[in-house]
């Protein structure tokens, strides 16, 4: 009773309209059938008339499994004219495809370190870069892909990986100290020397042996 009091109040506004629940009801129903993907014409003029309007825009989703494990996500945008139930426009909307990985990021994480403790250093690199893939700052796939590359000859690449482990984890002292390797590879002492002085003084004891046995301080 106070709300149909309070409500009335609203009639007279031009944008304003007040829909009975029983109707609200059979719009919340008929959306059930929208989405469920079964809604003939018929019922999506009935849906429109329901509501007011003169055209509607339906989205109709479906997803299709490929034997290839892929799955394709396919939108249609329908605008239907609400008197006559004419599809004035039909477009294909927002169609892609998802591949679905077999491997969770762990599995592939150990099977990259067997690979890097087995001396499979392509292998292992190829296996962390998919694992970056999926997340792009896991630092110990990083860390591990450059000290993959690291051996297998590739110091460049490592640098790279190290630099990059080193901005997401700036306070990494082994990761300054892969570093110092891989720039003493390349012939790059100077930056080695650094790298080996900010290792020793976050407290990596390699880096501190390193110095002391050729009698520099850090």
């Amino acid at each position: 009773m106070y709300e149909n009091y309070y409500l009335s109040f609203f009639a007279p506004e031009k944008n304003f309209v007040l829909v009975e629940r029983e109707r609200i009801d059979k719009v919340l129903n008929e959306l059930k059938l929208q989405y469920s993907g079964l809604v003939d014409i018929g019922l999506q003029q009935k849906l429109g008339k329901m509501i007011g309007a003169s055209h509607l825009l339906i989205i109709d989703y479906s997803r299709v499994v490929k034997p290839n494990s892929e799955m394709l996500d396919i939108e249609i945008h329908k605008l239907i004219e609400v008197s006559s139930g004419k599809i004035l426009a039909s477009v294909p909307f927002n169609i892609k495809v998802v591949v679905q990985n077999k491997t969770a990021p762990s599995d592939l994480f150990s099977e990259g370190y067997h690979y890097l403790e087995s001396g499979k250093y392509q292998e292992a690199i190829e296996t962390f870069t998919k694992v970056m893939e999926i997340n792009p700052n896991d630092t110990d796939a990083l860390g591990n892909r450059g000290l993959a590359y690291s051996r297998h000859g590739n110091h460049e690449q490592a640098i790279k990986d190290f630099t990059r482990l080193i901005e997401l984890k700036p306070k990494d002292a082994k990761a300054y100290y892969a570093r110092a390797l891989a720039y003493s590879e390349v012939g790059s002492h100077y930056l080695a020397l650094d790298d080996f002085r900010t290792a020793a003084r976050l407290g990596y004891k390699d880096a501190q042996d390193y110095l002391r046995s050729r009698g520099m301080q850090w």
